[in-house]
């Protein structure tokens, strides 16, 4: 699959997929007071990964990420999703997960 043909350009991207899968199973604790420390590190974890992604994020991550979120996870194939997404769903109706905000 070319990647121009799929909205995750990164689907084959190893170092992606592994720090996606790390960082979200290495987070876990059962103690509320370890908040803070676990979640620096695992910002930490996946900050030194993140150039093993391409500097990409997984999409199902991006509400982790802020502004700027939809364009890490599409890449170059974001302003023609944003195209599609202006011509089927101006009214933004689908804006859940890794939403593209319609032109």
């Amino acid at each position: 699959l070319q990647p121009v043909s799929s909205w995750l350009r990164h689907r084959n991207n190893l170092g992606c997929a592994r720090s996606s899968h790390f960082s979200d199973q290495g987070a876990g604790w059962k103690d509320r007071h370890a908040s803070d420390p676990t979640l620096e590190w695992a910002d930490e974890t996946a900050r030194l990964l993140r150039p093993y992604s391409g500097n990409r994020i997984y999409c199902n991550y991006q509400s982790f990420e802020g502004k700027g979120a939809a364009e890490a996870v599409f890449g170059g194939t974001h302003a023609r999703l944003v195209a599609i997404k202006q011509k089927y769903d101006p009214t933004n109706f689908f804006r859940r997960n890794s939403n593209i905000k319609p032109a």
